[in-house]
């Protein structure tokens, strides 16, 4: 909770640094690259079906941070977080995955997304997203008796749900050859599933359901509307 309170005043202090006030008398039209950045630290939820249900307990610890880049309405995230939670049984894959262990997962995976709407408020973009994760088992939150896996595949389907609000930015901060330049604050809420999560390679089946709340601030060349 103290990391996603501070996440949020770091993102609303550079918004302030950078911007002016907000103003929705303006329209701008967007230039076709962009970059940006999410946090959303243990803001989520998980929860399991199958067999996976059986073992691993659902939690409330989702976690997401998000390094962006887009080129017209596509954009490119490289994705790093994971999930913490505690087993319900022991794992057939490794007896160091015991009952009653914390269990939590890392991974790193690269989404691909569209936007399929993109107003001065609101943006949707489904995506997709592959890459690698690690299990790992332990006795308690001090990580007694740590245990992790090596490196295995991952894959999601989801979709992305910005609330915006735009600073325009101030011209000390404009880039060089650019009239407008738009930065947004936006609250994102992050819904997908990974099918198979657990099957490699802890050969336990089920899906791997989650959302997540995610604070974050994003840049694009732009200019105002005629």
């Amino acid at each position: 909770m103290k990391a996603a309170i501070l996440s949020i005043f770091l993102l609303l202090k550079l918004s302030t640094l950078l911007s002016q006030t907000d103003t929705t008398a303006t329209e701008f039209e967007y230039g076709k690259l962009g970059i940006g950045v999410e946090l959303g630290p243990c803001t989520g939820k998980f929860f399991n079906t199958g067999q996976a249900k059986e073992y691993i307990q659902d939690g409330w610890c989702y976690a997401n941070v998000g390094l962006g880049v887009s080129y017209k309405k596509t954009h490119y995230i490289a994705q790093f977080g994971g999930i913490s939670g505690s087993l319900l049984d022991s794992l057939y894959y490794d007896s160091r995955f015991k009952k009653g262990n914390n269990f939590g997962t890392m991974h790193l995976q690269l989404a691909v997304g569209y936007e399929v709407l993109n107003t001065k408020r609101i943006n949707i973009i489904p995506y997709i997203s592959a890459g690698g994760k690690v299990f790992n088992s332990k006795v308690d939150s001090t990580g007694a008796t740590n245990y992790a896996t090596g490196w295995s595949p991952v894959y999601a389907i989801g979709s992305a749900f910005d609330l915006k609000m735009h600073f325009p930015i101030r011209e000390k901060n404009r880039f060089p050859g650019y009239e407008y330049y738009i930065q947004y604050l936006y609250i994102r809420l992050i819904t997908g599933i990974s099918p198979n999560y657990y099957k490699s390679p802890l050969d336990v089946s089920g899906t791997m359901y989650f959302v997540n709340l995610s604070i974050g601030t994003y840049v694009k060349p732009s200019k105002e509307k005629n």
